[in-house]
């Protein structure tokens, strides 16, 4: 399994958490950002 580590700017960690939600996981959460980004896994 390749992993790749993404740095996120303050301000896009600050937008992320604001849409936090008890409804989904991290995991769930960054699997959603990593459909946005396809040619990026």
């Amino acid at each position: 399994m390749k992993v790749k580590q993404v740095v996120w700017p303050r301000p896009v960690i600050n937008k992320l958490k604001s849409f936090s939600n008890e409804r989904f996981t991290p995991e769930e959460t960054y699997d959603y950002i990593v459909q946005l980004f396809p040619g990026e896994k």
